[in-house]
Formats: C-alpha cells, structure tokens, sequence
C-alpha cells in the first residue's frame, strides 16, 4: 500500500468481483474522510488496507512494514463484510479493474492469507500489463521516447502498484500500437480483428480515464480515411456510450472530501456556458511557478504517498535522458523518413490528441476536485499527464513495424541509450524507494 489511491482501488475491485459495479451511500454520521460513498468488502481485507496504508506515516516505515507482512501472512478471509469508503473511484468503468477483481476472486475461494491475496492481486495485475505491452510491441515497434516515458520512474513505480494507472498506461500503448498497425495495413481482411481490438480498448480507457475522450478522434480518422460507413457507425457508438458514461459517473459519483458549493454536474454546466472561464483558469494554473514544478516532478516521479520524490539530481538526469531519446526519435525520423508508412496527418492526429488530453486533464479535475469559481485548479498531479505525453511521444516517429534501414553505428547508437536511460532510471527509483519502504513484500 505504497501509491497514491491504491486502498480505494483494492476496494472497489473487490466490491466488483462480488459483483457489486456502484458505489452506495456511506452510513449516516460517517466520518468526513470517508467522502460519502463506499461499498461492502471483507472485514479482514479492509483491516489489512486500513493498517497497511498506515504505515506511510512512519517516517522509516520498513521495520513496521516488515513486522505487519508477517502479521498478515497469518491472517486469512474473513467471509464478513462492512462498510468501507471508496469516494471518487465510481468514475472508472469497471473492465479496467478485471485483473484485480480475477486474482481477488480466486484469492478469497482458495481463503488465501491477506498478504499472499495482495500479492496475487500485484502479480495479476503486472502480468496484465506486460502482456499489453508484448502485445503492442509487436504489433509496432515504439521509437525511443515512447520507450523512455514508459520506463519513467514514475510510471515504473505505478505499474508494479495495484492501481489502474499502470492498467490505463499499458491499454493507451497497446490503442496506440493497434492504430499504427492498422495505418500501416491499409485495408485487408486482419483489419477487422484488428480494428474490433480498438474499439475495445478506447472503449474501457476512455471510461476509466475521462481526460482522455480525445481519443476517440482515432476511429473517427480512419473512418474518414477509409471511407467506411459501418466505422463511422461504431465511432458514433463509441463517442455516445462515453458521453453516457460520464454523465452517468457525474450522477451518482458521491465524494464529500472537498467542501464544495455546487455539484460537479453544476460546475461542468458552468464552463460549458462559459468555455473562455475554463481555459483562463487552465492558463492561470499552468503559468504558476510552484504548481508547474509540482507537475514537472511528479512527472518524473514523486513515489509513494506523494512522500518520495527522486532526488533533484536524479530529476535532472531522468529530463537529460528523454530529451535525448527525443532527439533520437527526431533523428529516426529523418534517417528512416524515406521509408515512412505513414502521413504527416497521421502524425499530426496523433500529437493534436495527446494534447488535447491534456488540456482534458485540467478541465477533469477542475469540474471533480475543485470549487467554483477557483483561482487556480488544486489536486492536478504530473503522473496524469504520461498517457497524453505517451500518445503525443508516438506521432513524433512512426516507422514501417520491423524495418532496420538505418546505419549500423546509428542504430546501436540509440539502442545503446535506451539501455543506458533505462538501467539508470530503475536505479534512481529503487535507490529512492529505499529510503523508506521495502521494494518487494516479504512473504
């Protein structure tokens, strides 16, 4: 229980693995952290969220950490439920939480300890993703800097946590690589399993990730491209069964952790009156010096409870290395540019999008998390902007799948930094993960 939202998460997967989708009303007089809603789960489950998420308090929390693994290695499921308060997490769409609620699931059937049950469930979950990630990988190779913000030590750290970050990074990849392929292939019969496994996969991120509706921009552009009826069709679908879903999630969603006058149903009906409101409030928040910094480092990584940031120097040397797979992705661009299966308004499309998720982002959590009106948008953390710098990072350099044309010293020249840029980036993120907890549960 080391990241940012993983109790609730761990909670609302269990709830969903017993079938339980929605959140319900906290109990009358509940406690005002516990946001309003919630749903049933295992009483020896949520007793081990509750004093596990405790340790972060300890400032060396590996002796207690240690001590509480053992205790909870002999503690097993209880088969009785209560209350437990999961606000904000009624916006994801269920399907994204299917690792979690599976290794739950089978957890609770064979009554497995509480610690070998979250193990199971931090096993399933980063079996899923790598999986994704062969998966996307192979059906179209990432240029350098794709590479180097998947293996930020932020987004590493994410995706060894039980949260659904990791789960929405690997699905945003894996959309990705389906929609180069599927450019790359023109028309033909593997087009259609291909083009079912997109609509797929928007379908559950854009649901679990709001901020990120712009990408249903991609089936609309080969639906124009390919002058297809039927994809114009299941594009239309797509975009009303999101707009369904977010209205819907603004509904019922009951989080009463922040004070606020009016609903986030309300204050998105606000900016929508008043469209030029919103984007002076984005312009006011992203041109103040310390919330910048805040999105800067967080970016790259501030681990744990937002209690871990990477050392200053380890910043700058995270910033050097993407700036330079960067330029190697620019660069793989120009050699190999003779070759290139796809257009500049392939490209263009794919960089329009990851911008505009991330001005999605800011208007998401200034309609969820804030007041209205609001001088700056509060609760914005950079972590949230690497599926849109991930998206954005693959229309930079998109290369015919497998084609090797470039010089050999080239070549090696930006597998080398790859290499280098990842090997230092796992061991600024352990190195600074140590400092207060273990890096892998004891059994």
């Amino acid at each position: 229980m080391q990241s940012p939202d993983e109790t609730g998460h761990i909670a609302r997967a269990y709830m969903i693995s017993r079938g339980a989708w929605m959140m319900e009303q906290a109990p009358l007089a509940s406690p005002p952290e516990w946001g309003g809603s919630g749903g049933q789960i295992d009483k020896s489950l949520g007793f081990f969220i509750d004093s596990m998420a405790d340790i972060r308090s300890h400032t060396d929390s590996r002796p207690v950490q240690n001590e509480r693994v053992r205790k909870f290695s002999e503690i097993h499921w209880a088969f009785e439920e209560r209350f437990y308060p999961s606000p904000g997490t009624n916006y994801y769409f269920p399907m994204i939480y299917a690792p979690h609620a599976l290794a739950l699931w089978l957890a609770r059937q064979m009554d497995l300890s509480m610690n070998r049950s979250y193990l199971l469930v931090r096993a399933t979950v980063i079996a899923s993703i790598v999986a994704m990630f062969f998966f996307a990988w192979a059906l179209h190779k990432p240029n350098p800097l794709v590479i180097g913000l998947v293996f930020m030590p932020m987004t590493v750290f994410q995706m060894i946590s039980p949260t659904i970050d990791g789960m929405a990074t690997a699905l945003a990849v894996l959309t990705m690589s389906i929609f180069l392929r599927i450019l790359y292939l023109g028309g033909g019969r593997e087009n259609a399993k291909l083009l079912t496994a997109l609509y797929i996969c928007l379908l559950i991120i854009i649901n679990s990730r709001i901020y990120l509706f712009p990408m249903v921009l991609i089936p609309m552009y080969l639906a124009r491209k390919n002058r297809s009826l039927w994809q114009w069709g299941v594009s239309g679908l797509l975009v009303l069964l999101s707009v369904i879903w977010l209205i819907f999630g603004l509904a019922t969603t009951m989080d009463d952790r922040v004070t606020r006058a009016l609903s986030s149903s309300q204050i998105a009906l606000a900016y929508i009156g008043n469209p030029n409101e919103l984007v002076s409030l984005i312009w006011r928040t992203v041109t103040d010096s310390e919330r910048f910094k805040l999105y800067a480092t967080s970016f790259v990584g501030v681990l744990g409870w937002m209690d871990m940031p990477i050392p200053y120097k380890g910043f700058l040397l995270i910033l050097v290395g993407l700036f330079a797979l960067g330029c190697a992705a620019a660069a793989q661009w120009w050699w190999r540019q003779q070759y290139m299966a796809f257009s500049y308004s392939d490209r263009a499309l794919v960089i329009f999008v990851g911008v505009a998720c991330v001005f999605c982002g800011f208007a998401a959590i200034a309609v969820t998390w804030n007041d209205y009106p609001a001088d700056f948008i509060s609760g914005l953390q950079g972590r949230y902007f690497i599926v849109p710098a991930i998206i954005a990072a693959s229309g930079i350099s998109t290369c015919e799948p497998g084609s090797l044309v470039m010089e050999r010293w080239k070549h090696l020249t930006i597998q080398g930094s790859i290499f280098l840029y990842i090997l230092g980036s796992l061991g600024i993120l352990m190195v600074t993960h140590a400092r207060k907890y273990n890096f892998v549960p004891l059994w």
